[in-house]
């Protein structure tokens, strides 16, 4: 099963690069979906991102399969960033130098009064075997530096 699922999220993660390396950009409306699989370094504003935000994607849709719906199913920017950081923890002072952006640290700073605790993913999708959490927690790293790669991801049991 676990074979099916790394080759849709290759799929997913191949389509992504596609659609970001040859076809225009597209402005998307704060309202739209995509914003539940957006990654971090991309809700607090950096313009200057690499392949890790295609494997946080990746995560966010395996995590989707199995938990039967949208993991972090954000109504604004906001309130995303507070789902994502919901079950990521707040991140470290090098995570957030490492998104490179100049929103980052205030965004936080106006969400770590309300959120600061951390949901375990076990808690979270009870029904998923071990190797699961692993890959999850790898490709939902706040972190960007610390995503897994889709070599890796592939590779995984």
């Amino acid at each position: 099963m676990y074979k099916y699922m790394f080759q849709l999220n290759l799929r997913c993660l191949l389509f992504s690069c596609f659609m970001r390396w040859y076809c225009p950009p597209i402005a998307l409306a704060s309202s739209s979906p995509h914003r539940w699989y957006r990654a971090p370094e991309i809700l607090l504003g950096s313009t200057a991102y690499g392949k890790g935000v295609d494997m946080w994607a990746v995560g966010c849709i395996l995590g989707e399969m199995l938990l039967g719906k949208p993991l972090f199913p954000g109504s604004s920017t906001m309130n995303q960033l507070e789902k994502v950081v919901e079950v990521t923890g707040m991140p470290t002072a090098e995570a957030v130098s490492h998104m490179r952006s100049p929103f980052a640290k205030t965004m936080l700073e106006s969400i770590a009064s309300t959120n600061a605790r951390k949901v375990d993913l076990r808690t979270l999708i009870p029904s998923a075997s071990p190797e699961a959490y692993k890959l999850l927690d790898a490709c939902l790293n706040f972190d960007p530096h610390l995503r897994c790669s889709a070599e890796q991801a592939l590779a995984h049991p």
